[in-house]
């Protein structure tokens, strides 16, 4: 005959076997949680417009000569004139693919959903990069810090200078130029101590983000901490011209592996025109 083993106390740990999640009830929550990491930013602080182009060419005028003058009766007149040239924007591509299962696609419920927002991610990442830091050259954008150019304004001071008098200067300087420096990127860091500095009433100088009630100061992860970037948002031309899509095709040999590419992918221009640069 076979002698049963004694009975005991019923334990998770002791009176199962295999995974547990197969017998106990458990709870999954939905989708995937993202990794934490720096957003897109500057995309959003550019303003946009739509072109049905890929080539736009503008005009500027260049080289104005003579002026007006106060004239006797009967006297000739002072002549003026100047100069036009012509430059051309060509639309540049930003994209990204991946290449997946048809398994991992039927299988994971939110994978599709997940590949189309990480594509996202990337294209608007770089799309910003670009944006701030493009040199302008192959298919790389005109970005801000190729357009713009580093400020030594001597002739705002005061005492014990913060980074808003600094700011301030810069648009004072600015106003000379007949700019209208309305948007500043800066660090969060910065941006924590310029909004914890007040006033001899102890009000703070600094409310809701604006300076002024006119400048927009923007917190940017991807800003170096200790500077900043300023910049007229009304002279910077920024036209879609291929919106963002994302799109699933077959590749190469997507068929016989039972892979899909997915690709995202747009075409932008970005230009200041040289009589609206600054430097």
């Amino acid at each position: 005959s076979t002698v049963g083993k004694a009975a005991g106390s019923m334990l998770l740990s002791t009176n199962i076997t295999g995974a547990l999640t197969n017998v106990a009830s458990t709870e999954i929550q939905p989708g995937l949680t993202d990794v934490r990491r720096n957003q897109p930013k500057l995309y959003d602080f550019i303003r946009k417009a739509f072109t049905a182009s890929s080539h736009i060419t503008y005009v500027e005028k260049k080289n104005p000569d003579g002026a007006a003058a106060m004239t006797a009766e009967g006297t000739v007149k002072p002549l003026v004139d100047f100069d036009m040239a012509s430059a051309t924007s060509r639309a540049k591509k930003v994209a990204a693919r991946a290449r997946v299962s048809m398994e991992m696609l039927n299988d994971i419920a939110f994978m599709s959903a997940e590949i189309d927002k990480e594509l996202r991610f990337s294209v608007y990442k770089t799309l910003s990069a670009q944006i701030r830091s493009g040199n302008n050259t192959g298919e790389q954008l005109q970005g801000l810090t190729t357009i713009g150019s580093a400020f030594a304004v001597a002739t705002i001071k005061t005492t014990a200078p913060t980074n808003i008098d600094a700011i301030l200067a810069v648009v004072a300087a600015g106003k000379i130029l007949n700019f209208n420096y309305d948007v500043i990127l800066v660090n969060p860091i910065d941006y924590a101590n310029m909004k914890l500095a007040k006033d001899t009433t102890g009000q703070y100088i600094m409310q809701n983000g604006m300076l002024d009630g006119t400048i927009q100061i923007v917190e940017d992860n991807d800003q170096t901490v200790g500077s900043f970037i300023a910049f007229d948002s009304t002279v910077v031309n920024f036209y879609i011209y291929e919106d963002l899509v994302v799109k699933m095709g077959l590749d190469g040999t997507d068929f016989s592996e039972n892979m899909f590419t997915i690709i995202a992918e747009m075409r932008v221009h970005m230009f200041v025109k040289s009589n609206e640069v600054n430097g």
